[in-house]
C-alpha cells in the first residue's frame, strides 16, 4: 500500500491546472507531464502500447489472461 500512496503522492504533485482562457486541448501543455508520467508507469508495469495522444489522452490495452472460447 506504501507503494500506491506514494505514487499517488508523486503524481498529485504534478502542475495539471487548466487555463480556462484556452482553447487547446488540453488547456496547458504542462498538462502533458501527468499524460506522459502515466505513459511511463503503465509501460513498466508491461502493457507496451501504453500512449498518450495530441490531446492528452492517455490508453493502454492489457491483453486477455484466459483464453477465449
Amino acid at each position: 500500500m506504501a507503494d500506491v500512496t506514494a505514487r499517488f503522492l508523486e503524481y498529485v504533485k504534478i502542475d495539471t491546472k487548466s487555463d480556462y482562457d484556452s482553447t487547446a486541448n488540453p488547456s496547458t501543455p504542462v498538462q502533458f507531464d501527468l499524460a506522459r508520467k502515466l505513459v511511463g508507469a503503465l509501460k513498466a508495469l508491461g502493457l507496451g502500447d501504453a500512449a498518450v495522444d495530441e490531446t492528452g489522452s492517455v490508453t493502454a490495452n492489457r491483453p486477455a489472461n484466459i483464453e477465449n472460447k
